[in-house]
């Protein structure tokens, strides 16, 4: 997502006409992934309204806008204002928007995902690992 417009992709399409674009797919969920949590907020706005199941890994960095295609993180700045407590805020926000997938991306680190088990016990939230969604 935009980190600037959680309603548009980077590459400035809507994410409403991306839905529209993927639906045919029948994805098993839509993720919005490696944005600002602010971003994802905004994002998950409009994938409410969407028949798809869905949800979230949030990054911890300030911006993406310094990574090139092909480039490293190496590249990028981390937050200093998104601890674990404030990483699972959102999280919480994103439950109660009617997110079903949740985890961490690049700068959300154990403490940060050991804080997100603890919002997921507290909601009786299933916690799936990869291994289940293979099976």
């Amino acid at each position: 997502m935009s980190d600037e417009n959680g309603q548009q992709l980077r590459s400035g399409e809507s994410l409403a006409d991306t839905l529209l674009a993927i639906d045919r797919f029948e994805p098993l969920a839509v993720v919005i992934n490696c944005s600002k949590p602010e971003a994802i907020s905004d994002a998950l706005e409009v994938l409410a309204e969407s028949r798809f199941r869905f949800g979230a890994f949030g990054n911890g960095f300030t911006s993406v806008e310094a990574l090139e295609p092909g480039g490293v993180v190496d590249v990028l700045e981390a937050r200093k204002d998104l601890g674990p407590e404030q990483y699972a805020q959102f999280a919480a926000q994103w439950m109660d928007s009617g997110a079903t997938v949740i985890g961490g991306c690049c700068e959300v680190g154990p403490e940060h995902i050991k804080a997100l088990n603890a919002l997921l016990q507290t909601r009786g939230a299933d916690r799936l690992t990869w291994a289940d969604l293979a099976a």
